[in-house]
């Protein structure tokens, strides 16, 4: 499990940025685009299936994937719209 590995290797502390890091970039889901929304949702719920069972902070290809995508969505919006050429 991967929250578990991280209370063990940074605490409480560390646990609850890690959290607040994804609460965060899922709160930026009403800024997005419909398109953007589905593979943000589908990301989330992907992190999620595997940092309960396995854990993907391991898996190169899966962060290959990953951090991309939460990258672009914490770019400010007025740089997204920059991004893609036009307004959603």
């Amino acid at each position: 499990n991967d929250f578990i590995r991280i209370l063990f290797a940074t605490g409480v502390v560390g646990l609850g940025f890690y959290i607040l890091i994804l609460v965060r970039i899922f709160n930026r889901i009403k800024h997005l685009g419909i398109a953007q929304r589905f593979l943000l949702t589908a990301l989330f719920v992907a992190l999620t299936f595997y940092s309960i069972s396995v854990t993907p902070t391991f898996y190169a290809p899966f962060m290959y994937f990953t951090l991309p995508i939460f990258a672009y969505v914490a770019l400010p919006e007025n740089l997204r719209i920059l991004w893609n050429g036009r307004a959603y």
